[in-house]
């Protein structure tokens, strides 16, 4: 009789597993998420750091011996990260007048270019 069968037929355990498997892999993904925006946040605190650090070498030194003009220097502290920073004069400024542009672009974890910005002015005060 159906009624009085005792355990499980094999169809029922593998709709069981199958149902195991999805929750499990939800589960796993969802675990996953947090810990990739902790790694693109620090990616991007580097990134903010190594702006920062830049800015203030430019900062430290006497703005009329800035030369106008494109540099470009790796950053070791990112995977594949470039440090570029444009110094001009604006029209009709004093010499001791600079702006700076500041670009940083690296490769995060999954292969994705990235890029941060940041402008000043620059002055002898």
């Amino acid at each position: 009789m159906i009624g009085n069968k005792k355990g499980l037929s094999m169809l029922e355990i593998l709709i069981c597993m199958v149902i195991f498997t999805m929750v499990a892999t939800g589960v796993m993904a969802v675990n996953a998420l947090p810990r990739q925006a902790a790694l693109n946040l620090e990616d991007r605190m580097k990134a903010s750091l190594a702006l920062e650090r830049k800015l203030n070498e430019l900062r430290g030194q006497d703005v009329s011996s800035l030369v106008n003009g494109t540099q470009t220097q790796t950053s070791p502290s990112l995977t594949n990260g470039v440090l570029t920073y444009v110094i001009s004069t604006p029209d009709g400024a004093r010499p001791d007048w600079k702006e700076v542009y500041l670009s940083i672009s690296w490769t995060d974890r999954r292969g994705a270019t990235k890029t941060q910005d940041v402008a000043s002015s620059l002055y002898n005060g």
